[in-house]
């Protein structure tokens, strides 16, 4: 019958400590490990934003300096295409003059041809060389041709500037 007298031994609160410990623990260890991720987190994404923003910036350069080149294409397609017709005038006259073995028996046919010519190049230094070398029936032939040929210099260096 002893053991109806024993006194019953309360359960020992120790276990249950030791595991709230443990459990605040790993709660605090939790929180400042998710803590500093967060915080690297936001690093990571302020210097991405820093980033994009960057080559946003760049982006629009190229941008502005990308129609800055467009136009300077455009404009050097337009002196190619005047170079070039400097270049059949020369051409022309040249053929012309291979033609007649010189300067002599020029047509008027032909001079219509060389003016239109000059015409297509909008330069009226040109075209009074042309009307002057066809026309004008004093001095030697040889140097009027030759101010039409200097006016072709001159205009095609005009388109290299």
């Amino acid at each position: 019958m002893m053991a109806d007298t024993m006194i019953p031994i309360p359960p020992s609160n120790r276990g249950y400590k030791v595991a709230l410990l443990l459990m605040a623990l790993i709660f605090i260890i939790s929180a400042g490990a998710f803590s500093y991720l967060y915080f690297q987190s936001q690093n990571i994404i302020n210097t991405h934003q820093i980033t994009i923003a960057t080559i946003t910036a760049e982006n629009n350069n190229l941008k502005t300096d990308n129609a800055s080149m467009s136009a300077d294409i455009v404009q050097y397609k337009e002196k190619l295409a005047k170079i070039a017709l400097y270049n059949d005038l020369h051409q022309y006259i040249y053929d012309v003059i291979v033609l007649h073995g010189g300067f002599i028996g020029l047509t008027e046919d032909e001079y219509q041809i060389a003016r239109t010519k000059a015409e297509a190049t909008e330069d009226q230094d040109l075209l009074s060389a042309v009307d002057s070398a066809w026309n004008d029936r004093n001095g030697e032939p040889m140097a009027r041709f030759a101010l039409v040929m200097k006016s072709i210099i001159d205009g095609v260096e005009g388109q290299t500037e």
